[in-house]
């Protein structure tokens, strides 16, 4: 089959492209910037590179829930994008799209729908957003990370898969020697969050006089945070410079063993991260991305907390002090969260790549009447 695949967070993608068969033919769609304007690659990008999987940029349009005067820039942009994605699935001729949502996602399953050829869409979030609540309406079947997501495509094919995660969670994954326990591990995603990394800032010196500190930056170039930090970390002393260890981004081996290894996770709230956290037992202290469609990130948030697994604080509630207390309050009762990892684990499905892939098959080999390879 030829399959192309687009939208969303990458990492479900990629965990699905790393298990699809190896005689089938994939076509990655995305964003090779992050943000309009960026100099620094994306993840979904630098992975296809490495991967060697052939990749295709598309220029989309955000969606709007309200319409002002910043909401007509990307409007105009979103006919562009059905138009950049009609080209490219004449060009590639696929049988079957699988779509992870999101405003990138949106386009290429338009044009699909132009073609005739059939969606697979994979919602990842517990409340879905306004690009996938539209592609449900094309879309051959809907594959839901939750049961609770039903309800917002009660007029689609849905089947609950579970979010896939990278296979790497699930191994055992040798700790980097350069890193010595106990350690904290703080992750803003692959473009990284400010607010995190200058709130650790902040509060290293206090984090490093108990602890090792594992803290991945983005690349984000708006706020050039790994610059700021590594020249930080030149300043301190001997016995903190080599106790803090900082990166713009670690591989899915070293995330998997900072996962199961640390003695306190510190993230934002993204559908994968918590799930990751929830599959590997990792204590965690959420901060969740105040803005977001429907708050998705604070709902992941509570879903974790509501597992006795961890704790969340807004955004607006973070303090220096506060979050220096809470820190050594989870450590000291660490034993208090990690004991309800097994209560967690029912929302973790370690098959949903192939239970995803199975519903790619299915649609993908009835095939259609648009577009065929010739």
């Amino acid at each position: 089959m030829r399959i192309v695949i687009t939208g969303g967070h990458f990492s479900p993608a990629y965990s699905v492209i790393q298990k699809i068969k190896s005689d089938n033919d994939i076509l990655v769609v995305g964003r090779k910037y992050a943000f309009e304007g960026e100099v620094n690659e994306t993840y979904e990008y630098k992975v296809c590179q490495r991967e060697r999987i052939s990749f295709k940029e598309i220029n989309a349009g955000r969606l709007q829930r309200k319409f002002t005067l910043h909401s007509v820039p990307p409007l105009l942009r979103f006919p562009r994008g059905i138009y950049s994605a009609y080209k490219i699935l004449m060009e590639f001729k696929p049988d079957v799209i699988v779509t992870f949502g999101g405003y990138v996602g949106l386009p290429v399953a338009v044009a699909a729908s132009l073609l005739r050829i059939p969606v697979v869409l994979h919602e990842q979030t517990q409340r879905a957003g306004l690009a996938s609540k539209a592609i449900a309406r094309i879309a051959r079947v809907v594959c839901l990370s939750y049961e609770a997501s039903r309800e917002y495509f009660k007029n689609a094919n849905t089947v609950l898969t579970g979010n896939p995660l990278r296979s790497e969670i699930f191994e055992d994954n040798a700790l980097p020697l350069a890193i010595t326990k106990p350690f904290i591990y703080i992750t803003g995603g692959s473009t990284g969050a400010h607010f995190i990394n200058e709130t650790i800032y902040s509060i290293l010196p206090e984090l490093l006089n108990k602890y090792s500190v594992v803290h991945q930056t983005g690349n984000a170039a708006e706020f050039n945070d790994f610059a700021t930090l590594t020249q930080f970390k030149k300043t301190l002393s001997l016995e903190y410079s080599k106790k803090y260890t900082v990166s713009e981004f670690f591989s899915p081996q070293e995330v998997a063993s900072f996962f199961q290894n640390a003695v306190l996770v510190i993230s934002r709230s993204g559908a994968n991260t918590v799930l990751e956290l929830m599959a590997t037992g990792a204590v965690g202290l959420l901060i969740p991305l105040p803005h977001g469609q429907k708050s998705e990130q604070k709902d992941n948030a509570k879903l974790y907390v509501n597992t006795g697994m961890g704790e969340f604080l807004e955004q607006k509630d973070v303090t220096r002090e506060g979050l220096v207390a809470l820190i050594h309050a989870m450590i000291n009762n660490r034993e208090k969260y990690a004991k309800k990892a097994a209560d967690a684990s029912k929302y973790v499905h370690q098959d949903a790549a192939d239970k995803i892939i199975e519903q790619i098959e299915l649609y993908g080999k009835r095939g259609s009447s648009g577009v065929r390879p010739t």
